[in-house]
This record gives structure tokens, sequence and C-alpha cells, in this order.
């Protein structure tokens, strides 16, 4: 609307009316300062425009600057802030740092100190079964009575004599004493012979009856 209102051939001829030449002449002269100065006039508007455009643009701008240096001021108080907050906390962070090498260098002295001992230690996890030493040798349950007495001296004194008369059967056995209580007269002291097997006893006793001698199998109570 403001292009077609600003070209002059648009505008309303006087002259087209009246059809009067001289009427046309004045009113065409008159005219072209009003012309001039509407063209003159948008000009300056449009001037005016553009100033607005731009100053509205430096303005956003400017308003972007700001912010970014705002972000960037933020950005450099928690650098500072994480700066501080690091200075606070590093002494606790080496402190816990060397009390762990000490912890380390403990453990590894301890483990030092252990380390032979726990060789030495680990071969007996075996239960070696522990070393037994030999009995002494013990009558078996079988002997042959060959008398009693009284007391302990009467009791050598008959085992040598019946050795010497029957060394032939005797003299490989040794003497057991085993005490016997009666009922009525005491506690008598038993001569018996052995060790023997019951197949070895019986044999050897009937022999010694053949002699004379009274002999009789009995069992050893241990």
């Amino acid at each position: 609307m403001i292009a077609n209102s600003t070209n002059p051939s648009n505008l309303i001829n006087p002259c087209v009316v009246g059809r009067a030449e001289d009427r046309c002449a004045r009113t065409s002269w008159l005219l072209k300062p009003v012309v001039f100065v509407l063209l003159g006039g948008l000009s300056l508007a449009g001037c005016e425009t553009s100033a607005r455009t731009s100053s509205a643009s430096t303005a956003a701008g400017g308003v972007g600057e700001e912010t970014l240096t705002e972000r960037v001021d933020r950005l450099e108080k928690e650098l500072a802030n994480l700066r501080i907050d690091y200075s606070v906390v590093r002494p606790s962070m080496e402190r816990i740092v060397s009390d762990e090498n000490g912890l380390e260098a403990r453990l590894s002295a301890i483990e030092s100190a252990f380390g032979p001992v726990t060789a030495s230690i680990s071969p007996q996890a075996t239960q070696t079964p522990a070393y037994q030493p030999p009995s002494t040798p013990s009558f078996p349950s079988v002997g042959i009575h060959l008398a009693s007495y009284r007391d302990l001296e009467n009791v050598e004194r008959g085992w040598a004599e019946l050795q010497t008369s029957n060394q032939d059967l005797l003299s490989d056995l040794d003497l057991a004493v085993v005490d016997y209580r009666s009922g009525t007269d005491g506690v008598y002291k038993r001569l018996i012979a052995g060790p023997l097997d019951p197949a070895s006893a019986e044999s050897r006793c009937a022999s010694l009856k053949d002699r004379g001698v009274w002999c009789q199998v009995v069992t050893i109570k241990r």
C-alpha cells in the first residue's frame, strides 16, 4: 500500500478532471513539493524502523553476552569451591594413604616373621601316628598251675626246685605269681608257669603229671 502511494504516476491528477491546461500546470507545480515531502517522510520512517530493528538486535545480543558472562562466573566460582574443598580434605586423604602404607609394612613384617613357622607347621598337618614303644612281654591267658604257697619267698624257692628237676618242660617258661583268696584259709600265692598256648599247656601238664608233679591248666587273669 505504501509503495503504491509513493509512486507519482498513481496519484490523482486534477488535469484529467478539470481539462484545463493552466490549472493542470499550476496543480502539477504545486503537487511536486508535496510528493517530495511524502517521499522524504517515508524514507525517514524506513530509516527509523531499520534503526529500531538494529537496536533490538543489539539489545538481544547484549542480553546473550551477559548470560554467558554470568555462566562463566558461576563456573569459575564452582571451580574455586572445588579447589577449596580439595584443600580441606587433602590432609585427610594423605593421612589415610600414609596409614595404609604403614599397615602394609607391618603386615609384611608379620608375614616375614611367621613365614618359617608356617613352613614347619604345614608338614604336621598329615597327623603322623605317634610312636608306640613295644610293650613288655606279658603272659597270655593260659598257664600251668604247679603249686600254692603262703608267701612269695616260698614261691620262688619252689619254682627253682621245679625248674631244676624238670628242665626239659619248664626251663623256657617264666614265673607268674597270682594271689588266690580261699574262703576259709585266707590268701594263697599260686605258682604259675607260662606263657603257653592252650594245646602246649595241656601237653606239658600231662607230662608233669606222669612224673608225679601236681599240674593244672589255668586261665591267667590280667
